[in-house]
């Protein structure tokens, strides 16, 4: 044997020594079985060399230094983190040959980071701000993790950086978990679980798993398999699919951690080529062979199976076609950093025919060169809903719970948005790596649907908005730039069009608006022009200074120069919108009706963004000016406004507002400054102006004069003093406003009633005003005025009377709670009330106070009293428990409900008694308010009764409503010409005894042979009484029936009168009986006529009659038997029971239709039809 191969059996038995005893991993190494030819031994050696490479996660240059960068890195930073860069780029000469480690990202590790990204694939051209060429983004420190994340100093176990370090755990544990039974492996499905694996780590420390060994065994072929993937027990896919080596194995190396003292359960999964046509009926099994753990032990019986899994070629598995969605931005384009919720990519996904669908998750790749923290609040968007998309820097992604359905032939819309918070010059790209990151289940047979496209690029490369089925992206998301922040100026109206005055530091010459959006904006020059009119010049204005919102000066003071002023001072807009006062003095120069505008020019700024460092043109480049200032002196109006009215007030009251004081300060040129305010007491002849005290002027709530200067007025009976009321707390007018304030006295109880009182200025008074800044006296414009008068009284008074809101005369159900018997209305004049107690009464000769259990008062939805019938009186006062205050010259609705007694065989109140409340006005001492301003109390002055339209207390009362008939065309023979409901509420059955229809028509078409039908439906198709029609002899339009020997009752010639026989159906000997309609239920009707003789024109109408009245009673029974009701005259068309009795048509227990609800007192709404 030669030296050579000596010296090359020797590294090569040293390689398969050291690998195999490597620290952390769990590894079947293969025999080297005895080898004919040294040929045959190197390609054995080749191939362990090959299972070892997959274990370090494929890298032969580098070697493990626990690396875990957790964020992005750029050229120009420094730190820890650079540091820990440079140690792992260090092991692999051919990257990083200088092996500098100095804790700065320069021009050597740029160099070096770009040689890493081209051996693995990453990027191989550009800038580190265009492609990420040079940089550390995403999935560049993902791979590096991944390449160097192996034992080693630095960062251990996925822990903290810059030096920290985590507890690594000391052992992981790898066990068999429960396999996936056998099934079949449809070709183009998904995510088929193969193996299940269970990870155990110790409890004194999380470990990281860096890879597992996956090995393809049984009677198969690789081919089978599009790729392999790791999926974790939530569903989430771990790194990326692998395909098999040589050795039918590949390495699943994206990196995850297991928590200390916890299982974690993962699943080896296959996703299966887009045919099997070659492969069907193989059994395919997935072994996982190796653990690698990094420098933890590893332990556990490998290899661990699953069961195989049989290939299919011909089960037709839900699909899933993909398109650019409706939300994809559909070009490249550029954003402004601070833009928010943008439309980074969008797709539709298209059920197929096959079965429906669910989507249960999809995963995005973050591909440009921006850096995690650049995009905040990312939203994955399904159909309508948001979702939150979790992020590893790499990959955002969210998991949709259930699933989202997608019906077949369906679509389902999806896009990811997000607030760019950075990244100047950076770019945005979400792409979707795999066809497997869209998760889709079918419904019907339980597998995973490969999603493909038939947009597919067939070129050899990916392109931005394009899907490609065979090349990674499956989706080449649109590139987004982030451009810079921006900076826009507007006029603002902060400082209005208003006035100045000269010779005022610091006024206000006008106001702007700085929008800064994306990130917070310096300033380092910004220059002021001036324009005039009148007789100033730039020259007489000094001291010219920026303002911001919380008063402080940001530029200056500067004084104009030629109309200009330039502020080199540097300050910063804070992202947002943000207002800036120009200011500056004025000197004497100037003149009444002179003005001044200021203005910019934003373009003409120079500015940078803070985050970015990049310089930004402020728009617009026009000129923005401010509103205009006209100069003016110190000016004043006084005036005293027209409220209060003129009105009455009783005596006794405190802070009565006598009147209202105007103060303008519109046309002043600076804010005005008031200390006093001469006042004028106007008297009848029997008023004395003493009488009033505590008199002060009020600013909102404030009182202007206080302590020795609130002013007690004094004068003769008859005469109009005058006082001047001193403001201890001064009155200040901002220039260009209008202040209002109110003058308040208390009332003495003494004060003469009937006699009146204003208060107001005279003209000879004066208000002591100056201008607020200069101090110069203010000569007033006033409007003179005494006021209104104010007519003082005693006390007040309040009526009673009946509310339009009150109901009238209707059914009640006896045994219900709060029904409403009366609203009245209370009003109060000149002085709020407050309803002490009331007065009620029966106001129906029938009523009994057993027909109640109580009445309530009632002040909207409050309750604020009740009372009860005692015995066998009729009358009760209710003493009220809540407050129920009527507002001066103002009404109040006084609500009265009632609970009424049970109406029944062993009850109470009769059926069909009429009930009412009503207010006695015969006894005024018994309802009493008391007043609100005065304090004494008062009898209502009404003194007649107000009554109650009542209640009729039953048992049940059925509610009728007409519904519609399926044609209103005039036709020969049968047809349905009237269809209504009956319904019965939940307190009893309704009873039925007879219908009146009313049948017009023209002299042609003729109508004859009547029936009703009963049902319980509204299709009216369930028959809901014994026979159908309900009438068994046919009724025509003039009828004579008579009844039990009653006397007849006489259809006219336009009724149509119905009679039920629902149990003997014979039109011979008819058996005329109640119908009943169940509590709670609903009966519907249909009334069915024959026509004949119907011609074009020609005309029929139809309707349910009603009642007018109530039947005439002939005893002192409010009930009567069906005969009896039916032997009226009149007002006896529809006949019905609530059923208090048993109900026998003999019984004395029917009435008419008179109130009925839903039901007319003449006729229900007609039905007409026409030929």
């Amino acid at each position: 044997m030669s030296k050579s191969l000596k010296a090359r059996l020797k590294v090569a038995a040293i390689a398969v020594a050291t690998t195999v005893s490597i620290s952390g991993a769990l590894v079947i190494a293969p025999s080297l079985a005895k080898a004919a030819t040294l040929d045959e031994l190197l390609a054995q050696l080749a191939a362990l060399q090959a299972q070892i490479v997959a274990l370090q996660g494929g890298s032969t240059g580098g070697t493990g230094t626990g690396l875990n960068l957790t964020s992005d890195l750029n050229p120009g930073a420094r730190g820890q983190s650079v540091t820990d860069l440079q140690t792992a780029l260090k092991t692999d000469s051919a990257i990083y040959p200088e092996g500098l480690v100095t804790g700065y990202y320069g021009s050597l590790t740029t160099k070096a980071v770009q040689r890493f990204q081209e051996k693995y694939g990453i990027v191989s051209s550009g800038t580190p701000t265009t492609t990420g060429y040079g940089r550390v983004g995403p999935k560049t420190r993902a791979k590096l993790n991944e390449v160097f994340g192996g034992t080693g100093g630095g960062t251990t176990g996925g822990g903290t950086t810059g030096g920290g370090t985590t507890t690594t755990g000391s052992g992981l544990t790898v066990s068999s978990a429960t396999q996936p039974p056998e099934t079949l492996a449809p070709e183009n499905a998904a995510r088929v679980a193969f193996t299940k694996v269970m990870l155990t780590a110790s409890s004194d420390g999380d470990v990281t798993v860096k890879s597992i060994t996956v090995k393809r065994e049984g009677l198969g072929d690789d081919a089978v398999f599009a790729g392999v993937i790791l999926v974790d027990a939530d569903g989430t896919q771990i790194g990326s699919d692998k395909t098999f080596n040589a050795n039918h194995q590949l390495s699943l190396n994206k990196a995850f951690i297991v928590k200390a003292g916890t299982s974690k359960t993962v699943t080896v999964a296959g996703n299966m080529a887009t045919s099997l046509d070659s492969y069907a009926g193989q059994v395919v099994k997935l072994s996982v062979v190796a653990v690698d753990a990094g420098s933890t032990a590893v332990s556990g019986s490998l290899p661990i199976s699953g069961n195989g899994m049989t290939m299919n070629s011909n089960l037709a598995i839900g699909t899933v076609t993909m398109q650019s969605g409706a939300d994809d931005p559909g070009a490249d384009t550029t954003k402004e950093v601070g833009s928010k919720s943008v439309k980074i990519t969008g797709v539709r996904l298209s059920a197929g025919s096959g079965e429906d669908l669910l989507v249960k998750s999809i995963r995005f790749q973050q591909s440009g060169s921006v850096t995690q923290t650049d995009l905040k609040n990312v939203k994955i968007v399904v159909g309508s809903t948001e979702y939150d998309a979790v992020t590893d820097g790499e990959y955002y992604w969210a998991s949709f719970g259930d699933g989202v359905s997608v019906v077949k032939g369906g679509n389902l819309e999806v896009y990811i948005k997000g607030d760019v918070e950075g990244g100047s010059n950076r770019t945005i790209t979400m792409d979707i790596d795999e066809q497997q990151d869209i998760v889709v289940l079918g419904k019907l047979y339980g597998y995973y649907a490969t999603p493909t496209s038939t947009d597919n690029d067939s070129d050899t490369t990916s392109e931005d908005g394009e899907f490609n089925n065979t090349l990674n992206p499956f989706y080449n998301g649109w590139d987004i730039t982030v451009n810079t922040g921006t900076l826009r100026v507007e006029k603002s109206n902060d400082v209005a069009s208003g006035s100045v005055a000269v010779d005022v530091s610091n006024s206000n010459l006008g106001a702007f608006s700085f929008v800064a959006q994306g990130e917070d904006v310096q300033i380092t020059n910004m220059v002021l022009n001036f324009t005039f009119s009148g007789t100033g010049t730039s020259s007489d204005i000094t001291g010219v200074q920026v303002v911001g919102s919380n008063g402080s000066v940001i530029a200056g003071p500067k004084d104009p120069a030629s109309g200009i002023v330039t502020f080199t001072d540097s300050w910063t807009v804070p992202a947002g919108t943000n207002v800036y006062k120009i200011q500056g003095k004025l000197d004497s120069t100037f003149v009444t009706n002179d003005s001044v505008t200021v203005s910019v020019t934003p373009s003409g700024f120079t500015a940078k963004g803070l985050q970015t460092n990049k310089s930004i043109t402020p728009t617009p480049s026009t000129q923005v000016s401010a509103n205009a200032q006209t100069v003016r002196a110190a000016a004043l109006k006084v005036s005293v406004a027209p409220s209060p009215v003129a009105q009455n007030v009783v005596r006794g009251i405190n802070g009565f507002t006598f009147a209202k004081f105007q103060y303008d300060a519109s046309n002043s040129g600076e804010d005005v400054r008031i200390t006093s305010q001469a006042i004028t007491f106007t008297t009848s002849a029997t008023a004395d102006a003493d009488d009033l005290n505590t008199c002060q002027v009020f600013d909102g709530t404030t009182a202007l004069n206080t302590g020795s200067n609130v002013t007690n007025p004094t004068g003769a009976v008859g005469a109009d003093p005058t006082a001047t009321v001193t403001f201890d707390n001064h009155l200040i007018v901002s220039k260009g406003t209008i202040k209002t304030v109110d003058v308040k006295c208390n009332i003495s109880a003494n004060f003469v009633a009937n006699s009146t009182i204003a208060v107001g200025i005279a003209a000879a008074q004066d208000t002591a005003a100056t201008g607020m800044t200069t101090g110069s006296s203010i000569t007033e414009s006033l409007t003179a005025s005494a006021g209104q008068d104010m007519t003082v009284k005693s006390g007040g008074s309040f009526t009673v009377y009946k509310d339009t809101s009150s109901p009238t005369e209707r059914w009640a159900i006896a045994g219900s709670t709060d029904q409403v018997m009366t609203v009245f209305g209370l009003h109060a004049t000149d002085e709020a009330m407050k309803l002490d107690r009331i007065h009620l009464t029966f106001s129906s000769s029938t009523a009994s106070t057993t027909d109640f259990t109580k009445f309530t008062l009632w002040d909207g939805a409050t309750k604020v009293g009740e009372g009860v019938f005692a015995g066998t009186e009729t009358l009760a006062t209710s003493t009220l428990t809540g407050d129920f205050i009527i507002p001066k010259d103002g009404d109040k609705r006084l609500t009265v409900k009632a609970d009424l007694e049970y109406v029944g065989n062993q009850g109470g109140g009769g059926a069909g008694r009429i009930v009412a409340l009503s207010f006695n006005g015969t006894a005024t001492t018994s309802t009493r308010a008391i007043g609100q301003s005065s304090g004494s109390a008062f009898n209502v002055t009404t003194a007649t009764d107000v009554n109650g339209d009542g209640v009729r207390l039953a048992r049940t009362y059925p509610t009728l409503a007409k519904l519609s008939v399926p044609s209103n065309t005039l036709a020969n023979g049968s047809m349905i010409l009237y269809r209504f409901s009956v319904t019965a509420p939940s307190a009893n059955d309704v009873g039925l005894f007879k219908f009146t229809f009313l049948v017009s028509s023209t002299t042609v078409a003729t109508s004859t042979d009547f029936y009703v039908y009963g049902y319980s439906d509204s299709s009216f198709s369930v028959q809901a009484y014994g026979n159908n029609p309900l009438n068994a002899r046919q009724v025509d339009e003039v009828t004579e029936t008579s009844l039990g020997g009653v006397a007849p009752a006489t259809a006219s010639s336009t009724e149509v009168v119905v009679f039920f026989d629902p149990v003997t159906k014979s039109a011979t000997d008819p058996n005329s009986e109640a119908i009943q309609v169940p509590a709670g239920t609903t009966r519907y009707f249909e009334l069915r006529g024959t026509i004949a003789s119907a011609t074009t024109g020609d005309t029929i109408t139809v309707s349910l009659a009603g009642d007018a009245a109530y039947f005439a009673r002939t005893s002192a029974r409010f009930m009567e038997t069906a005969n009896t009701v039916n032997a009226q005259s009149a007002n006896n068309d529809f006949i019905w029971s609530p059923n208090t009795t048993s109900t026998p048509t003999t019984s004395v227990d029917w009435t008419n239709g008179y109130e009925l609800p839903g039901l007319p007192s003449t006729n229900m709404e007609q039905q007409s039809f026409s030929k």
